[in-house]
């Protein structure tokens, strides 16, 4: 099996000749094993299946604010991550977009934390339109990486702590579902066959049903010390 066909043997909930892997460090982490071991590149040296590829979106200039920055890829952005991974398809690897923050975390860097935690009540119609402009960011951001050929298509929010929720199941279902939903939607129009992954940190089982119904393939990390992973796999 190549690393492509084991991936996606896998997520179809398929038996593969092995478990499909990936190993991502924090940068000077990275290094330092590399300098260890003597090489230079990790993926290579330990055989991932998957590789990933990341649009270069610029920052916002000097004394622009958050709130006003929300950078469209354009066509060249989506072609040279197009490039790259055809160059990776072409050695049978997956291909994984670069993870940029959803919804609940954008709004986070956008709001703060408390005013996002406080939006709902103190003024929904306007946490609202706020959210569905984080929302038409985000189906344009990951909608490249579709775009591009990517396999795995790496959206998230981190919505769980190291023992609950950040945040009650209803409101995750008034507030962020509906705007999750929206944008796998918009993933899956360009591309059907898209693997959708979801980053979220922490405990967050009670939502995992939540995240199959919109059409999450694959929840990533599943921490072991806040999860019954044992648990999920029989469930889920």
């Amino acid at each position: 099996m190549t690393s492509r066909e084991r991936v996606r043997t896998t997520v179809r909930h398929q038996e593969p000749d092995r478990v499909p892997f990936n190993l991502r460090l924090e940068q000077s982490l990275a290094d330092a094993v590399c300098a260890e071991l003597g090489v230079d590149d990790l993926p290579e040296h330990f055989g991932h299946d998957v590789r990933h590829v990341r649009l270069q979106l610029p920052r916002p200039p000097e004394g622009v604010e958050p709130i006003d920055w929300a950078p469209q890829p354009t066509e060249d952005d989506i072609a040279t991550v197009a490039e790259a991974t055809r160059a990776l398809h072409d050695r049978d690897l997956a291909v994984c977009g670069g993870y940029a923050c959803g919804v609940y975390e954008q709004a986070k860097a956008w709001l703060g934390d408390e005013a996002t935690m406080t939006g709902p009540y103190d003024d929904p119609k306007s946490f609202g339109e706020t959210l569905d402009r984080i929302t038409e960011f985000k189906c344009a951001v990951y909608g490249a990486y579709a775009a591009a050929g990517t396999d795995i298509v790496w959206i998230g929010d981190d919505l769980g702590t190291q023992r609950s929720l950040v945040m009650s199941p209803e409101q995750y279902r008034e507030w962020y579902r509906p705007r999750h939903r929206l944008i796998v939607e918009h993933i899956r129009s360009l591309r059907v066959d898209a693997i959708v992954a979801f980053h979220c940190c922490g405990h967050v089982t009670p939502l995992i049903p939540d995240l199959i119904e919109v059409g999450i393939d694959t929840l990533e990390a599943v921490q072991s010390e806040t999860m019954d992973i044992a648990g999920l796999k029989r469930e889920f």
